[in-house]
This record gives structure tokens, sequence and C-alpha cells, in this order.
């Protein structure tokens, strides 16, 4: 968190990933644990979006979109015999 402070994003909200399974950050842990500590595997910058994600664990995030997606530029280039085009 220091490294955000220093570079004015201290400031944003905290979003935490971690699994659904449980409260805690242990799946097996059903219930209404208490007394544990949630380790914090990474913290994350989403400076456009304005928030920082604390991910517990191994987390897959999925990107956010551009304004304009990239999908908009691939086509099938019909002259090429059926090429896709805006794939680079």
């Amino acid at each position: 968190m220091h490294k955000f402070d220093t570079l004015g994003f201290s400031h944003l909200p905290l979003c935490i990933a971690k699994t659904p399974m449980s409260i805690s950050h242990d799946p097996s842990i059903k219930g209404v644990p208490t007394n544990f500590e949630l380790p914090i595997a990474e913290l994350r910058l989403n400076a456009g979006a304005s928030f920082i994600t604390a991910l517990v664990g191994k987390v897959m995030t999925m990107p956010g979109l551009n304004i304009k997606p990239n999908y908009r530029n691939i086509d099938i280039d019909i002259d090429e015999a059926g090429h896709i085009i805006g794939l680079d």
C-alpha cells in the first residue's frame, strides 16, 4: 500500500477478490469463522476505474473493456478467401 500512497492512489476504495466459498480465505471453513487472518497475495491498481483490488490467493480476474473494444476491428476479408483481419 506504501507504493500506492507514494503515487497518490491510497484514497481509492478497495475491492477484495477471493473465493466465494467462504468468508475466510479457506474454502473448507464453512459458516461464520472467527479470529482469522486474510492473507493478501497481491494488490492491483485499477487507476482508470478508480479502485484497488486485493487478491486473496489464486483468483482469476477478467480484463475490462476499452471504450471501443477491439472486437469491433475484426472482420473477414472476403477478397482474400475468408482470411480474418484485425487480429494483429
